[in-house]
């Protein structure tokens, strides 16, 4: 577990390594430190809210215009139905195709579903944020590394629904690299949940999650 200000903090605990890098081309922008940037943007919604965590309305892409390339933003419709209600640019030139409006969990590989929808579960039950560090590997067989850092919105009703986050690359990485097709396969190599005030999921306190991410209240051991 690790709180908001250590994400914050230049060379804590939040600082992974390696050391994101940014993707080619137009959306070169976009560097590590911009994590942060985004938990205090998610701050800022926070102080700004008469709800307990940010609300979804809250959240204008055009305040972080040069972050947009890679956010994304999640909407929970279901235990099932995770959709896609922004992809950014350089996201989606990973693969070659926008996501967006997208059932997530209909994208991604079937044996990564569940993982998908239980990480889901952990960050909008709590409400908590999380940080993943996870090799993709795509049909054209090309493993890359991302990390991604992700926080709840609430509806209208404060009710957790929505993840709003920003995935870059573990490296620099050129345009012969980009149209890599659909993901065939993830692995997680680091699952760390923020504490955004509220704790994190029960019975992961404290600890880094390899593989399958797990229903909260469940035996990691």
């Amino acid at each position: 577990m690790i709180s908001l200000p250590e994400i914050n903090a230049p060379g804590g605990r939040g600082a992974e390594r390696p050391r994101p890098g940014v993707v080619a081309g137009d959306h070169n922008l976009v560097k590590s430190e911009d994590f942060g940037r985004l938990a205090s943007y998610w701050r800022d919604l926070q102080a700004a809210s008469d709800a307990a965590i940010p609300l979804r309305r809250q959240f204008n892409p055009a305040d972080i215009v040069r972050l947009l390339p890679h956010i994304y933003l999640l909407e929970r419709k279901s235990a099932d139905n995770i959709q896609v209600r922004i992809s950014g640019t350089a996201l989606d030139e990973l693969s070659g195709f926008s996501v967006t409006g997208h059932n997530y969990l209909k994208v991604c590989p079937r044996e990564d579903r569940q993982m998908y929808a239980n990480l889901t579960h952990h960050v909008l039950s709590v409400p908590c944020g999380a940080i993943l560090v996870r090799d993709v590997t795509f049909l054209n067989e090309r493993t890359y590394g991302l990390t991604s850092h992700g926080y709840p919105l609430a509806d209208d009703n404060g009710i957790p629904r929505y993840t709003v986050g920003l995935m870059l690359p573990n490296r620099i990485m050129s345009a012969s690299e980009m149209n890599n097709g659909a993901v065939l396969s993830s692995r997680f190599r680091t699952l760390k949940f923020m504490d955004l005030g509220f704790g994190v999921p029960e019975g992961l306190s404290g600890k880094e999650q390899s593989g399958e991410a797990k229903p909260a209240g469940s035996d990691t051991d």
